[in-house]
């Protein structure tokens, strides 16, 4: 997995934040794209954080299998 750059969201305006972090809008690989930044706590990654990202990634790669676009996610 090739983990992008911070660099992309130098000057990319945010478009969304919740309690784990930001999300951002960014062009990467000739694509537009979401880049979530999770916030630092205290607690490093906790098992209630690690379950809402993965559920997340499960639902954005079931919407990708359904859609008849382009993927949403590529991990």
């Amino acid at each position: 997995m090739n983990i992008p750059s911070l660099s992309l969201i130098e000057d990319a305006p945010s478009v969304g934040a919740g309690a784990y972090g930001k999300v951002y809008k960014c062009h990467y690989k000739g694509r537009n794209v979401a880049i979530k930044c999770f916030k630092k706590n205290d607690d490093d990654l906790t098992l209630k954080h690690f379950s809402s990202v993965l559920t997340e990634y499960c639902l954005l790669k079931i919407a990708s299998a359904l859609a008849a676009g382009p993927s949403m996610i590529d991990i």
